[in-house]
């Protein structure tokens, strides 16, 4: 196959995932662990950009998901594990086991994507496993929530999430290997394709969709990892969901 000359405009946002992800290392070296997380959540904006505008433009190409995949390893592969590493597992002779699982699942999660990205001509109104950016997402923000939980950060958070942190700091190595799990599983997470700008919306998601920007203006972190921890459960309800219609409909059919 003959690649054309030049590339799509969405690639120059994939560029700006990329030096997120390679921005949030560089911090997470120098021992600035707020805006390592906060670079991974802007290289989420940007890979959220490049699909909608390359779907938009009808500039998909074989190029750009490759591009793409690179960039998303840098972003919500590595990064998030380099920054995990250095703030949580420095300390634990095998903490580097519990990343280095992460990272391989992102690489298996990003290559079974592009495989069928290239065998696929429509786009499915789900992805087949939790997508890495929405996994990266969790660990930045769970990064942000400690530090204001240990006192590093003056931000204010809602009170509850914050008395969770230490929950989840002691189990983090269980959840590290849960979440690998379920980026390489087969559940069902909506990629928000049905939700078109143009079109109407009902008024419940509306509603819906004010009050999560108040709260995200007004909690930053402890929105944000709500909502993705909603999203991380999504794929198992939706699971629990389907199982019990088919159990249903099996009642059903033997009682006629």
């Amino acid at each position: 196959m003959k690649l054309k000359k030049g590339i799509y405009i969405p690639s120059i946002f994939t560029s700006m995932n990329l030096a997120a992800g390679f921005l949030s290392i560089v911090y997470s070296l120098r021992g600035n662990f707020t805006t390592a997380s906060w670079m991974i959540m802007v290289g989420w904006l940007m890979d959220i950009v490049d699909g909608r505008l390359a779907r938009f433009t009808n500039t998909q190409s074989a190029f750009g998901i490759e591009f793409d995949s690179l960039a998303d390893m840098t972003t919500f592969g590595i990064a998030p594990m380099v920054l995990l590493w250095l703030f949580y597992f420095k300390n634990y002779p095998l903490g580097w086991v519990a990343c280095f699982i992460y990272v391989l699942a992102s690489a298996l999660r990003l290559a079974r994507y592009n495989a069928k990205a290239h065998e696929e001509s429509e786009r499915a109104p789900f992805f087949e496993g939790l997508p890495i950016p929405a996994a990266a997402g969790l660990w930045a923000v769970f990064v942000l929530l400690m530090r204001i939980a240990l006192g590093y950060s003056e931000r204010k958070s809602m009170v509850f999430v914050i008395k969770k942190m230490p929950f989840f700091a002691h189990i983090l190595p269980i959840l590290m290997l849960i979440v690998s799990a379920l980026m390489l599983s087969r559940l069902k997470y909506s990629n928000f394709s049905r939700f078109k700008m143009t079109g109407l919306i009902p008024f419940r998601i509306f509603i819906m969709v004010v009050i999560g920007i108040v709260l995200i203006v007004i909690y930053p972190e402890s929105s944000i990892f709500l909502i993705l921890l909603i999203y991380v459960l999504s794929g198992i309800i939706d699971l629990l969901v389907r199982m019990a219609k088919i159990r249903a409909k099996k009642a059903g059919a033997r009682n006629e």
